[in-house]
Order: C-alpha cells, then sequence, then structure tokens
C-alpha cells in the first residue's frame, strides 16, 4: 500500500502528465499552464514553476492573480539557500516589480499588498511596510495578526533602509 505522500506525488505525476498533454493539444490554454506551473511548484521544481507561470502571464498578461503566482513563486526561488546572493537579490527585485504590477492591475490585491509589506519589512523600510500592511488592513479591518504586524512595527525604531541589508 502506498503511503499518503507517495499517492499524493503519484497524483501529481498524473496530473503533471495531464496538464501537459493538454498543451500539446493546445499550446495557449491558460488552465493547463497555470495548473502545471502549480504541480511543479508542490514539486518544489520552481524554476519550471516559474517557466509555466511565465508562459501563462503571456497568455494573459493583465490577470493579477496570475502575476500574484509568478510573484510568489520567485520569492520563494529567493529563499533557496543554494541561490548565489546576486541571484537572491535578483529574484527579490523581480519579485517587487511583479506585486508591484499586480496592485496597479488590482489595487486592492490583499496578498500582493501584504507581500509588498514583507518586502519592505525584510529592507528595513518599516514606513513603506506599514503603509502597505495598513492598506491591507482596510479589506481585513478584523485581522488580530495584521494589527499586531502593523503595531509591532510602529513601536520598533526606525531604521535607515540604505544599510539595512549591509
Amino acid at each position: 500500500m502506498l503511503n499518503k505522500e507517495n499517492k499524493d506525488g503519484e497524483n501529481l505525476n498524473k496530473a503533471g502528465a495531464n496538464f501537459q498533454h493538454a498543451l500539446e493539444l493546445k499550446d495557449n490554454y491558460l488552465e493547463a499552464r497555470y495548473n502545471l506551473a502549480e504541480v511543479y511548484a508542490n514539486r518544489e521544481m520552481l524554476n519550471e514553476a516559474i517557466a509555466e507561470m511565465a508562459r501563462a502571464v503571456n497568455i494573459a498578461p493583465n490577470d493579477a492573480n496570475i502575476l500574484y503566482e509568478l510573484g510568489r513563486f520567485v520569492y520563494n526561488r529567493s529563499l533557496v539557500a543554494s541561490l548565489t546572493e546576486e541571484e537572491k537579490k535578483l529574484d527579490q527585485e523581480t519579485t517587487e516589480q511583479i506585486f508591484k504590477r499586480v496592485v496597479e492591475l488590482n489595487p486592492n490585491h490583499a496578498n500582493a499588498l501584504f507581500s509588498l509589506g514583507l518586502i519592505y519589512e525584510q529592507k528595513g523600510d518599516k514606513n513603506t511596510a506599514i503603509d502597505y500592511y495598513q492598506k491591507v488592513q482596510t479589506s481585513n479591518p478584523d485581522n488580530e495578526e495584521l494589527k499586531k504586524k502593523i503595531d509591532s512595527l510602529k513601536n520598533t525604531p526606525a531604521t535607515d533602509p540604505t544599510t539595512a541589508s549591509e
């Protein structure tokens, strides 16, 4: 009998093969591209996931949710220990630009706004991070974790964002 982990992996492999077959039949099948990217991401194949999601973005360049997923994959890749510092920095810059584009397309995209808050918090730009978190808070006023995060940032000393990563 297969354990759950093997069964999930087997299901992901089958799903990936089905999405690839669908794309052989119709190269611009958006849902298949998107779902194949998700399969790759679930299998921790981030480079492949990014490549597929970028293809999905090419099909639907103004779809904020697809762009957000691309940004999420690039952000996750930036956390991989085997990347050089230069590669991490490039992925972080790319992620920021993608999330900003998502917000241009959908100014109330809570996940992109929150992600931008995280990015600026990591950069040490507390005020910009707070601004983004407060934008998320307008659509999620009862989110206690978000309130705590904003309060915590407001009560910590400011750092110079130009020296925060040094």
